[in-house]
């Protein structure tokens, strides 16, 4: 779990960008939500057990529609966690958020 707060930005979210990198066996196991502080939530990765790729790297990832008009002050959260039974523990590298609002 990764918070990240705002404060003093006015108005409401207009643009929301999402920037992560995990570490994980296989991306496939990998269940990843962002909340933001009023509890609008976005799954931005859910288990796909044809995915065997490894690592989850998201770059300016556009989630905008699902936090359109949220107001941006407060701790947002973002949840990652492997989700396969006795699999290998994934590590959040960095993550990151931008707003812009109006």
């Amino acid at each position: 779990t990764v918070k990240i707060s705002f404060s003093r930005v006015p108005g409401w979210t207009t643009k929301v960008l999402l920037d992560l990198n995990i570490t994980a066996a296989k991306r496939g196991d990998l269940d990843v939500f962002v909340r933001s502080p009023s509890g609008r939530v976005y799954q931005v990765a859910s288990p796909d057990p044809n995915d065997a790729g490894a690592d989850l790297v998201l770059a300016s990832r556009d989630v905008s529609a699902a936090f359109s008009r949220a107001l941006p002050n407060g701790a947002w959260t973002i949840f990652a966690r492997d989700a396969a039974p006795n699999g290998a523990r994934a590590q959040v590298n960095s993550a990151g958020l931008t707003l812009t609002s109006l």
